[in-house]
């Protein structure tokens, strides 16, 4: 009997504590979601199940972050330059309305500190361009090593002889081979 009342207190403790879980697993989940959407479209739960985690990866991964957070440092540094200057051109202009010589000065600023923009834009879309393509080719190459057969990694592959003097040599080999044979 007693059992049954601890059973029941049990269940009705938990099942108070349900909504707030609840709570909190709609919370992880909306939080997951938005870490997907950082990473960019193409990203959902199986994407980041099939996600390469291997070290090189990660590494490669970690390295290509810092850049585009360099990056992203830099547009936010000169979007911060390029704001002082309109501010400065804004506060000139509301001062006198005259348009006067050191505003041209500020013009040629704005220009370069916008073109920079636009190249640091394009550079951090071409590093995380060139990470999904870096992931896609180590995916192709760990297929096509796969389809060797047992024992094929990249280690492997590294300390298999593929000179030309080698290929010629089991060539030479062969025919002689076959040659052996026709005379037996």
């Amino acid at each position: 009997m007693l059992e049954l009342e601890s059973g029941i207190e049990k269940y009705r403790s938990e099942e108070k504590l349900l909504p707030s879980l609840e709570m909190n697993l709609r919370q992880e989940n909306a939080g997951l979601s938005e870490l997907l959407l950082e990473l960019g479209p193409s990203w959902d739960e199986k994407a980041l199940e099939r996600f390469d985690r291997s070290i090189p990866a990660k590494e490669s991964v970690i390295q290509m972050r810092r850049s585009v957070d360099e990056i992203e440092d830099k547009i936010k540094e000169t979007r911060n330059e390029l704001q002082q200057i309109l501010n400065s051109i804004e506060r000139v202009l509301q001062e006198n309305d005259l348009f006067e010589e050191s505003l041209l000065v500020h013009r040629d600023q704005v220009i370069e500190l916008g073109n920079g923009i636009e190249k640091y834009q394009a550079d951090k879309d071409f590093l995380l361009s060139g990470t999904q393509e870096l992931q896609d080719r180590k995916a192709e190459l760990r297929e096509t090593l796969s389809g060797l057969g047992e024992g094929w990694d990249e280690t492997a592959l590294d300390l298999f002889e593929h000179s030309i003097p080698s290929k010629e040599t089991v060539l030479r080999k062969r025919r002689e081979m076959d040659e052996a044979e026709k005379n037996n």
